[in-house]
């Protein structure tokens, strides 16, 4: 299972995070996580927005 976020007051401009989980009999067994600043358009490397 995994969530995918946009968070806004936890570092001083917006992030993206991933959070990825393995579950085990219906309980969370393993978590990861990953956060990565927002990028605009013209700043990333595609061209695309990141979220």
């Amino acid at each position: 299972m995994f969530t995918h976020s946009i968070v806004h007051g936890w570092a001083p401009n917006p992030v993206a995070t991933v959070d990825i989980f393995r579950l085990d009999n219906g309980r969370i067994v393993e978590h990861w996580d990953v956060v990565q600043d927002i990028v605009s358009p013209e700043e990333s490397a595609n061209g695309n927005t990141m979220v």
